[in-house]
């Protein structure tokens, strides 16, 4: 699945013919019809599990580290030299070993709402490093474990 942001569709690929490569981020171009690859981070593992997410106006990078560890980075478009930057981690949470998604930042930017299943939903607090439960009026909660404070 690609990620649609600024007039390019991104996603992460393999080199064709290539077992066991090093993951690319490409984007398509849609004003120019041209492709392009973007450099990921150089601080992290290229072969690990990796989804893409986009928030406003931000592209943003999941990186699976280890089996309980998440990493979330951000994309600074104008930043050439670092370009990507760390937005969060998620660490030692009984949930952080699912694959996870960026639904959007709260009205003051503090928080990230993150979806872990259909039914599990939570506020990732920026500042503290907290969660919360995110509950929505009429749908169960879900029959795992509610997410730690």
């Amino acid at each position: 699945m690609g990620v649609y942001l600024h007039g390019r569709l991104y996603w992460i690929m393999r080199r064709k013919g290539v077992r066991n490569s090093a993951k690319v981020l490409v984007a398509f171009d849609i004003r120019t019809e041209s492709f392009v690859e973007v450099d990921l981070p150089n601080v992290i593992d290229n072969r690990l599990r990796m989804d893409l997410a986009a928030l406003p106006g931000r592209l943003c990078l999941i990186v699976y580290r280890e089996p309980r560890v998440v990493d979330v980075w951000f994309l600074r478009v104008y930043i050439l030299h670092r370009p990507w930057a760390p937005l969060f981690s998620l660490r030692d949470h009984w949930w952080s070993c699912r694959p996870i998604q960026l639904l959007a930042y709260s009205e003051d930017g503090s928080q990230v709402l993150v979806q872990v299943s259909s039914t599990t939903l939570g506020w990732y607090n920026l500042e503290t490093g907290g969660v919360k439960p995110f509950h929505i009026n009429g749908v169960p909660p879900s029959s795992a474990t509610c997410l730690p404070i």
